[in-house]
Parts: C-alpha cells; structure tokens; sequence
C-alpha cells in the first residue's frame, strides 16, 4: 500500500483501483502472447541472416570455380546474357561487394541490370548509397558499349563518321552543282 501510494503521488499511474482490478490470467496471456511475437520475429530474422549467409558462401563457390575464367566470364560473354551470380561478380570485382547479395536474392541478371534498373529502384529496393550511383551508371555504360555484338559496333561507328563523311565530301559537290545551273 506504500509502494501504491507512492506511484500514485508520481504519477505514474493514474487510477490505483485499475492496478488492484488486472486479471492476472489476462496478464499472463498477453505475455505469452508477446512472448510468441518475439520468437516468431526472431525466426524471421535468423532467416534472413541465414540466407544471405547462404548466398554469400554460394556466391563464393561460384566465384572459385570461376576464378581463372571471371575477367573471361566479364569480358567475353556478353553482359546482357549474365545471370545473377555473374553480375554478382562484377559487383564484386567493382568494389560493390555490399550490393551482391541483394543482387543475388533478388535475382538481377545482366539484362535486368544494363537495361531495367533506374536510380531510384537502386536507392530504394538496393539500398545503394548516393555515392555509388555514379559509378554504377559506368559500370552500366561500359557493360552496354561491350555487350553489342561487334556488327552493331560498326554500325554505330559508321553512323558517326558517315555524317562527317557526306558532310565534308558530297554536300559541297551539291552545292558548287547548283551553283553552276
């Protein structure tokens, strides 16, 4: 009684007559109940944990198995034909290790990356520092400039110098051709 009238000069608690009237049956059941919230979110997030352990040691399986081939893997096959594990190891090879997994789990694979992400999806679903964007566009770009086969490469070199080319040689031959009418 004490001890009550105490709090109740805190305030603390406001009615001391609720305090006498909890059930302690009802107070036990909300603690197991809470009990069991806190268990079960502990299970969620031990599996979380356990999965990304998981892709991490899978994702260095992959990588020593590929390791004489990885700079072959990221040279000579084409970026927008990777697979998660692969653009996974770009990553990694970029100094973007904290972004592999989250890669990985949600399976980004090369096409995915040169062509569907944006900046914000990489802010947000990536939890990819502003930092690091620029230097993802990069990685992007050159990936993209790699990836075309080598005739779309030439086509593309054409049609920056065939605009040079008509330019400097036929246009002035038109032009002197009318002149000369």
């Amino acid at each position: 009684s004490q001890k009550l009238h105490e709090r109740k000069g805190s305030g603390l608690i406001k009615n001391v007559d609720s305090v006498e009237q909890l059930d302690p049956f009802e107070l036990e059941q909300q603690r197991r109940e809470m009990h069991q919230q806190l268990h079960h979110l502990l299970e969620q997030e031990t599996h979380v944990t356990t999965m990304k352990e998981y892709i991490i040691h899978q994702l260095q399986l992959f990588e020593s198995k590929q390791q004489d081939m990885r700079d072959e893997v990221c040279l000579f096959k084409y970026a927008n034909k990777w697979n998660e594990w692969e653009v996974a190891l770009k990553l990694r090879k970029e100094g973007l290790d904290e972004y592999a997994v989250a890669f990985v789990e949600k399976k980004i694979d090369g096409a995915t990356l040169l062509y569907d992400l944006t900046d914000q999806l990489l802010l947000t679903e990536f939890g990819v520092k502003k930092i690091h964007l620029s230097k993802f566009r990069r990685i992007t770009e050159d990936l993209k400039k790699k990836s075309l086969p080598k005739w779309d490469q030439d086509v593309f070199s054409m049609a920056t110098f065939i605009p040079s080319f008509l330019f400097c040689f036929v246009f002035p031959f038109r032009h002197k051709a009318r002149q000369s009418k």
